[in-house]
């Protein structure tokens, strides 16, 4: 599906947090069906690294200047982090993300600032890779498969430990409460991360969730 088609169904629920029972429930079967469509995350499902080479793009690229591919990819990230808004109240919606999110993780890579591929211009530029670890991390079965994804658990702790390093300066001064926001959903997902290890607090540190979330956080310092 063209990645205006999908644009085009969030469009109508925009306002969904403030919807009443039954207005969400309509919202999430027609989305549903719109995400049922082939190619919904077509946008996603191209890899990022091919297409740098495809492109011959010299990076970092400056974020204002994405080429098609990479805009498009950019777009249909953050349509993702709008639907996990609606995968609280749709069980389908949220399995169709978690299965497309293998390929969705290697956008997130790509546009993460620890790799230093794009040049951010703007607290959105952050957020957008912020929210698609967060979002889903709000879920146990979200912070499953973050837990799967290659340095998943590194890469979390990296942009929460770094946050204010990786955001453009306009930000400290004119998107404070964005940034504040970021900074505690990222601390709220690894607490999770940490709750979701069975046993008591001193019973906890052997496990090996536990050696894995502490080597990411020490890898990260």
């Amino acid at each position: 599906m063209p990645i205006a088609a999908l644009r085009n169904a969030l469009s109508s629920i925009a306002q969904y947090p403030s919807f009443t029972q039954a207005q969400k429930l309509k919202a999430c079967r027609d989305m549903e069906k719109v995400l049922r469509q082939p190619r919904v995350f077509h946008d996603l499902a191209r890899d990022p690294e091919a297409l740098v080479k495809e492109y011959k793009i010299r990076l970092p690229v400056n974020m204002l200047l994405l080429p098609g591919p990479f805009r498009d990819a950019h777009i249909t990230l953050a349509h993702t982090n709008l639907l996990l808004i609606m995968a609280a109240d749709s069980p389908a919606i949220l399995d169709i993300i978690i299965r497309a999110y293998p390929s969705t993780w290697r956008w997130i890579v790509f546009f993460h600032p620890r790799f230093g591929n794009t040049i951010r211009n703007a607290m959105e530029d952050v957020q957008i890779v912020e929210r698609a670890i967060t979002s889903l991390g709000v879920f146990p079965q979200g912070r499953e498969v973050i837990r799967s994804m290659p340095d998943g658990f590194y890469l979390l702790f990296d942009i929460w430990i770094n946050l204010f390093d990786y955001a453009p300066p306009s930000a400290v001064t004119k998107e404070w409460p964005e940034l504040e926001e970021c900074d505690r959903s990222l601390g709220t997902i690894i607490r999770s991360f940490f709750d979701d290890i069975p046993g008591k607090p001193a019973e906890k540190r052997n496990n090996l969730d536990a050696i894995m979330l502490m080597e990411a956080a020490l890898a990260t310092t």
